[in-house]
């Protein structure tokens, strides 16, 4: 039965989008073969973050011509994003020119009708005569240069300094064994300076080492990327404790100097965190002399009782440790107020009666 109509063309979009996340290219074809499907751009950027190159390249044609003028730009940015997360380097060099002018052209576009006629005749000359495409490496030298120019420019470069770096934060958290070379690639098509200026601003940072750090092999991203110029900050840190990145947070004390940036605020932010492997780095850091305290306790078990079971592995280690240690040590906030002894005596005993009615609830798991 053949399905028609918008609801239907929905329908078969998410199908057809989950096709191609899952690489099922023949559940594709009987899509379009018995139901009419039309490839949405969905689709392919699932294809595409997926990393199912042949089902990218086949559905890309019908998918663009598919999308309005409208749509076509916020399109593009995510399409060259969703390559440069999921397909190999040579994908992204492939399509890189081509999707980057769209999103240029379709910048200019918008410029031009949000600027006074005045303006807009000096974004499009009348009579000019459009020059002719340049193949990819004369192409890629120019839009390095492009973008050096464009911070200087009278017009907002903020969508594109924002692609620039979503394409950055892609490429570092891609799933692909030659995630160096998509950002090498993306380095020589923008130029040094330009790349330097990216990874310096705190935004792109964030992001960056938020992506970069799903994968197992942090360290070796975090080393390439500060090897390009970007500066180490306490996100990157933060990103090693969320993800459980022992060997991440260890490099990042031994060589980013972690240890000297290590306040009482950024500890609590990483024991907030609730990802698998926290404790290895909680571990880490008594290994490295820190000293964890009643208050550390107590805010572990006021978390909510329904985290799981690898949390409570955690809270019960930290509990011991501090037990260990003797059970009465004075939270460190009220250390640094200089609190007197009798005074952290009371608020040991305080903290260790909110932990233990805490525990109550899930004591019996």
């Amino acid at each position: 039965m053949l399905l028609c109509g918008c609801f239907a063309q929905h329908l078969c979009d998410d199908a057809a989008t989950g096709a191609c996340q899952g690489g099922q290219p023949h559940i594709v074809a009987w899509l379009q073969q018995a139901h009419g499907y039309v490839p949405s751009s969905t689709a392919v950027m699932a294809a595409a973050k997926a990393g199912h190159v042949n089902l990218l390249e086949q559905l890309l044609p019908e998918a663009m011509a598919r999308c309005s003028e409208e749509l076509r730009l916020g399109v593009q940015q995510q399409l060259l994003c969703a390559i440069a997360h999921g397909c190999p380097a040579e994908v992204l060099a492939e399509h890189y020119n081509q999707l980057m002018q769209g999103c240029k052209e379709q910048q200019q576009q918008v410029a031009a009708a949000a600027a006074p006629p005045q303006a807009a005749a000096a974004v499009v000359p009348q009579g000019a005569v459009a020059a002719p495409p340049l193949p990819p490496q004369a192409a890629a030298a120019a839009q390095a240069g492009m973008f050096g120019q464009q911070q200087g420019a009278a017009g907002d470069d903020s969508g594109l300094r924002q692609l620039l770096g979503t394409l950055l934060a892609a490429a570092a958290g891609s799933p692909t064994l030659c995630w160096a070379a998509k950002l090498d690639f993306l380095r020589s098509s923008w130029g040094a300076a330009t790349l330097l200026r990216l990874l310096r601003e705190e935004r792109n940072r964030r992001s960056i080492v938020q992506a970069a750090s799903t994968q197992h092999d942090y360290t070796d991203r975090l080393q390439h990327l500060v090897a390009a110029g970007m500066p180490l900050g306490q996100e990157a840190a933060g990103a090693a404790v969320a993800r459980g990145r022992a060997d991440a947070f260890v490099w990042l004390w031994d060589e980013g100097g972690l240890e000297q940036r290590l306040d009482d605020e950024l500890l609590q932010g990483m024991l907030l965190k609730t990802w698998e492997g926290r404790l290895a780095v909680l571990k880490l850091l008594r290994q490295r002399g820190f000293v964890f305290s009643v208050g550390d306790v107590d805010r572990e078990m006021s978390r909510s009782s329904s985290l799981p079971e690898w949390w409570e592995d955690s809270r019960r280690w930290l509990m011991d440790v501090v037990v260990n240690q003797g059970g009465a040590q004075l939270d460190r906030t009220s250390a640094a107020a200089g609190a007197s002894a009798a005074a952290a005596a009371a608020q040991a005993a305080e903290s260790w009666s909110s932990a233990f009615s805490a525990l109550r609830p899930w004591s019996g798991r």
